[in-house]
């Protein structure tokens, strides 16, 4: 008599491995920047080859200066969310840094930055601790 494996959803099947529980499989995790047209003939859809998914925030410190300049012989300029000016052609994964937008030894911070954002750091700071200190919150207390 073949034994028919219990239907489990990418959630269920994460959670049970979490908790050392067996799972109906061994969940999978897949990160893919592109998915090109002859793996979705060949595999299928991207949804169902992962248990799990990471989302990732754009994470600069300038997220609002993101933004295309131009397209200019083959190649598209833009600033990314670090204030970066960038080159790259379209599609592409990499880029070349043109500008950055700190000189070299420059250590100032930006007047365009709220004054809240540095109170939020300093709130977050002081309940789980400096996380460009080698110390731990419960070491300076």
């Amino acid at each position: 008599m073949e034994r028919q494996a219990h239907t489990m959803t990418a959630t269920e099947r994460v959670l049970a491995a979490c908790r050392f529980q067996r799972p109906n499989r061994i969940p999978r995790f897949d990160g893919f920047w592109s998915y090109p047209q002859e793996w979705r003939d060949r595999f299928g859809d991207p949804a169902g080859l992962s248990d799990i998914a990471i989302w990732v925030p754009l994470e600069g410190t300038f997220p609002t200066r993101l933004r295309n300049l131009r397209e200019e012989g083959g190649y598209l300029y833009s600033v990314d969310e670090w204030g970066r000016t960038i080159r790259s052609r379209p599609g592409a994964f990499f880029y070349e840094t043109l500008e950055v937008p700190l000189a070299e030894g420059t250590h100032s911070i930006s007047p365009e930055i709220p004054l809240e954002h540095f109170a939020a750091y300093d709130r977050v700071c002081r309940t789980y601790g400096d996380f460009t200190s080698q110390e731990t919150p419960h070491e300076r207390r």
